[in-house]
């Protein structure tokens, strides 16, 4: 394998729909909502049925979050899944970067697949090792090219302008 054809497996992902961030901080308004929502609690229309938590958003509705067995009722609406990772909620990036510029985001492979973290997660104590940070919550970032390490720390920032770094 040739050095050019490596693939580093912490590269940033370049979103395939910008239009949402046109301009100067414009976030969907699904986003905010999105991050404030709790999730898996036994859904209230299906909680006598094993397997209920509410784990599913739709962003077109942007109401309470639900199970999969009410997606029916978000037929040809954009929802996303909603998934537990160190006690933290994360979606996979393939179902996320359809509908928001991540960019700048630090990506992590969890069970084989690409995430991201809704929020942020704070440290006690600065990693060890890290060269980079979150720009919001001060986690240790594994490459340079991220800023953040969650969804949330990315719109947490009032006025994000990347930095761009001489030497």
């Amino acid at each position: 394998m040739a050095i050019e054809d490596y693939e580093n497996p912490n590269r940033e992902i370049k979103p395939k729909n910008r239009r949402f961030m046109e301009g100067e901080n414009q976030w969907p308004i699904w986003l905010k909502p999105l991050l404030n929502q709790h999730f898996f609690a036994q859904c209230k229309f299906h909680g006598h049925l094993p397997r209920t938590e509410c784990k599913m958003y739709c962003l077109d509705c942007t109401n309470d979050s639900f199970c999969s067995l009410c997606l029916s009722e978000h037929e040809n609406h954009r929802t996303i899944q909603i998934r537990i990772s160190s006690y933290h909620n994360v979606t996979k990036v393939d179902e996320i970067q359809k509908y928001l510029d991540i960019s700048s985001i630090q990506t992590y492979v969890i069970n084989s697949s690409k995430v991201l973290f809704l929020n942020e997660r704070p440290q006690s104590k600065p990693g060890k090792g890290f060269t980079n940070a979150c720009m919001v919550c001060y986690r240790g970032l594994a490459e340079n090219c991220f800023r953040f390490c969650s969804i949330g720390c990315k719109v947490h920032l009032p006025t994000y302008t990347p930095i761009i770094f001489t030497r």
